[in-house]
């Protein structure tokens, strides 16, 4: 499985396969069970990674953390960043504009300057971008107020955690 001419040939009939992806097999088949050869075990694993990861978070120590451990696990191919919901706002507008696509995962803060988690939410819903039901979100905050779980579950978030992060949590999330 480590064989590079692998990794070369699978690159060749498949062009999503880049060479941040060529690296993660070690980082994640310890985990899951896949049937099948090495060709469709790699695709099978390259299909379900998050591709696009977008952290919104305005605590440079916290996004920092995050991107570190999604680093390290190695299982995206791009991460971007913003410090507010409408910065986010205006970045996943643009970047649906020129590229026709959406982040896969979104890391959301809920206490921001300028526009909240919440208030991005809201707004996030009311975009008429075709994929947006694709996109998962995973409110990361310090707040563990039960009103601030039930109203991110209502706006179908699909998991809400507490800062720190781990790594564990970064591969289960990312893979």
């Amino acid at each position: 499985m480590n064989n590079p001419d692998f990794f070369y040939s699978l690159k060749k009939k498949n062009e999503k396969v880049t060479n941040c992806q060529r690296y993660t097999l070690n980082n994640i088949l310890p985990f899951r069970f896949y049937r099948g050869t090495g060709s469709q075990v790699a695709l099978q694993i390259l299909q379900q990674m998050k591709q696009h990861i977008l952290l919104v978070d305005d605590e440079e120590v916290s996004y920092y953390l995050i991107m570190q451990l999604i680093k390290r696990v190695g299982m995206t191919a791009r991460i971007d960043s913003v410090t507010n919901g409408a910065q986010a706002l205006s970045f996943i507008n643009e970047h649906y504009l020129s590229h026709s696509s959406l982040p896969d995962l979104i890391f959301l803060d809920i206490n921001m300057p300028v526009m909240d988690g919440f208030e991005f939410m809201n707004a996030l819903h009311e975009l008429n971008l075709p994929g947006k039901e694709k996109m998962e979100v995973i409110i990361v905050s310090s707040s563990m107020n039960p009103k601030d779980i039930m109203m991110a579950k209502a706006m179908g978030v699909k998991e809400y955690v507490s800062k720190p992060i781990t790594q564990e949590f970064i591969r289960s999330v990312c893979l």
